[in-house]
């Protein structure tokens, strides 16, 4: 285990250490079983965010999908080799939730970092549902560039705080379900 640092990960080719963060003065994020040396599903983060007129308070939980697991810690790029991802989520307060996908520059440039809504328990998630405004998709869609991380953000608001309550269970690169990729729709 390396300081700041939560248990690592590994999935087919991902692997890295996770991570959490937070926007907004006064945000908070407090993670369970972070300090397990491998990731024990569930992962769970909890706390508060604040709101913000331009809403661009969060709270996440990431994880690196190019690391080695070394002292040094260096962060890769690794392009999709798949679909989409398989997500597995326990939403135990409701709240909004996304999951973001980003480039090495992602944290300070908001054309390296894509996202696509969750709900429920999340699911397959194809990467064309991903882009860089998916709150409304106005964005730029996501063109299978080289990726370094993945997180559950979990929204501010401009006018209330939103308080959440969120569980990792799996998180892996998958190919889309056979009924997705034939289209099939159950009519005879």
């Amino acid at each position: 285990m390396y300081p700041g640092r939560g248990p690592y990960f590994t999935s087919g080719q991902w692997h890295g250490f996770f991570w959490i963060a937070h926007h907004g003065a006064g945000t908070t994020v407090t993670a369970t079983s972070f300090m397990h040396t491998s990731f024990e599903p569930p992962l769970c983060i909890r706390g508060s965010v604040v709101p913000t007129p331009d809403n661009t308070s969060n709270a996440m939980l990431g994880v690196n999908l190019n690391q080695p697991d070394t002292q040094d810690m260096t962060v890769q790029t690794i392009a999709p080799s798949a679909d989409g991802l398989l997500l597995d989520v326990k939403n135990n307060a409701g709240s909004a939730l996304r999951v973001q996908i980003q480039a090495l520059d992602g944290a300070v440039n908001d054309q390296a970092r894509w996202c696509a809504p969750v709900s429920g328990s999340g699911g397959f998630i194809p990467w064309t549902a991903f882009n860089t405004a998916c709150w409304d998709n106005s964005g730029a869609p996501y063109r299978l560039q080289p990726i370094s991380g993945a997180m559950l953000l979990v929204p501010g608001s401009p006018s209330e705080s939103v308080t959440y309550d969120v569980c990792l269970n799996a998180l892996s690169e998958a190919s889309a379900p056979a009924a997705a990729e034939s289209g099939a729709s159950g009519a005879p």
